[in-house]
């Protein structure tokens, strides 16, 4: 029964991870929009490294959070923000709620 609990707490945390995602997704497009910028964006679950760094190979500007590798942020560690922007040439602007 344990591992029942512990799957359906799993499925839960990742499900309000995924809403609390998409709320932001949906407040940043608003928020651009309101200032007419060009603005593209894609959600992807668990996407490999190529894929993200193809997918903003025509960004001008990329703003990563700077604790991007925290655990809570990216359990699986599939990507790590070293890798990350070892594969991408755009300019990369890390900023943190900790300053």
């Amino acid at each position: 029964m344990l591992s029942t609990e512990t799957s359906f707490f799993a499925d839960e945390v990742v499900s309000e991870d995924e809403n609390m995602i998409t709320d932001n997704m949906r407040l940043i497009k608003q928020m651009v929009e309101d200032e007419n910028i060009s603005y593209h964006s894609v959600l992807k679950t668990n996407a490999p490294v190529d894929e993200v760094a193809e997918i903003i190979a025509s960004a001008d500007l990329l703003v990563i959070d700077k604790n991007f590798d925290d655990p809570v942020l990216l359990g699986d560690k599939k990507i790590s923000l070293n890798a990350l922007t070892e594969r991408i040439n755009n300019p990369v602007d890390l900023v943190s709620s900790d300053s």
